[in-house]
């Protein structure tokens, strides 16, 4: 099963996701697929069904939001999140993989329509999706992996919501977060305790398979020093690697 949740916008007639951002957020589920047309089988759910799915794919409290970068279209999308889960279920990890997938153009050319269609959207990815998934009880552990400009999303929405803005009383928080190839200015990374940032694909993404590789090349793991992240690193399944890894 594949689950994600999006803002791009939906065509009835031809009953596909367009590349145009949507009035609303959607929760799909896809059952099966690809077939050989690339053709998947599933649809929109109401986010209710969508969170008991999501609470229903792990077998631990962790949850993965895969976010997608620049140039992606969402068959793209969905065949990077398969790599992905399958390099993390390969080194142990037990947790729901999900995606937040927004309305990139999918073109080579369109980088500034990306970067302005994340400037539109990137706070949905909280108010309608991490958020709500902290709601659930027990509140689960949300972890993100952020491509390329995903890793502006991130930061993006980030910004918009502050500590008084989680469920429940205190501070919330997300768990762990991977920038992968990070497209974003240093500055945004340097801020609060910690180093400004650690390069290079060490032990910390040695983990991951070739295949999740050729999904996303792995370049940037940063502490973004926000209040309402608890730490941004590569994640480790084994937590404690050995050196042959």
């Amino acid at each position: 099963m594949t689950l994600f949740f999006t803002r791009r916008a939906y065509n009835a007639s031809t009953k596909k996701f367009t590349r145009n951002t949507a009035t609303l957020t959607r929760y799909v589920q896809l059952t099966s697929g690809p077939d050989s047309r690339g053709r998947w089988s599933g649809g929109t759910i109401s986010q209710s069904d969508w969170l008991a799915q999501v609470r229903a794919e792990g077998d631990t409290n962790e949850i993965t939001i895969y976010v997608h970068g620049f140039n992606t279209n969402q068959s793209d999308m969905l065949r990077r999140l398969a790599k992905i889960r399958k390099g993390l279920k390969d080194n142990g990890y037990r947790g729901a993989l999900i995606a937040w997938d927004w309305p990139s153009d999918g073109g080579i050319f369109s980088y500034d329509h990306d970067r302005n269609r994340v400037k539109e959207t990137a706070h949905f990815m909280f108010s309608d999706g991490i958020l709500p998934l902290l709601k659930m009880s027990p509140r689960p552990k949300i972890n993100l992996i952020a491509h390329s400009m995903g890793a502006y999303a991130v930061l993006r929405g980030l910004s918009v919501f502050d500590d008084a803005a989680g469920p429940g009383s205190g501070a919330w928080k997300v768990n762990e977060i991977t920038f992968a190839s990070a497209d974003v200015a240093r500055k945004w990374l340097g801020r609060g305790p910690g180093p400004p940032c650690c390069s290079g694909t060490a032990a910390g993404v040695s983990p991951i398979t070739t295949a999740a590789r050729m999904a996303f090349c792995p370049s940037l793991h940063s502490r973004t020093g926000s209040a309402n992240v608890r730490g941004a690193m590569a994640f480790l399944w084994p937590r404690n690697p050995t050196s042959s890894m």
